[in-house]
């Protein structure tokens, strides 16, 4: 005879991280500085954002599981933007995830390029 015993609980950690896009602007063909504020009560997250001119999306950029500091002013991940990008007004949409994998709902701003 075999027997097998299994233990079922809840996860630890069922809050996804807490999340908010904030208006950002750049240059097009340099670094641009897609800002937001994250915070998780792990103290990590890992975020990743899409940049979309209407319904076409024109770049994409996944950040590090790093310290989600809820102090800082500001997080930012940076995206290139093609130097073929014509200036003017864009979204930008940005995720998170904790260690557990809970996932906050997309926070999407403004980006600007000149």
């Amino acid at each position: 005879p075999r027997s097998v015993t299994a233990l079922f609980a809840p996860l630890a950690d069922q809050v996804p991280p807490r999340l908010r896009a904030l208006p950002s602007t750049g240059v097009a063909g340099s670094p641009v500085r897609l800002r937001y504020r994250v915070s998780d009560d792990s103290g990590q997250s890992r975020e990743w954002a899409t940049v979309s001119a209407g319904s076409r999306r024109i770049g994409a950029v996944k950040g590090l599981l790093d310290v989600a500091d809820p102090d800082a002013l500001f997080n930012f991940l940076t995206w290139r933007a093609p130097a073929t990008v014509a200036p003017g007004g864009y979204t930008f949409c940005v995720w998170a995830s904790d260690p557990s994998g809970n996932v906050a709902p997309r926070s999407c701003s403004t980006l600007r390029l000149s």
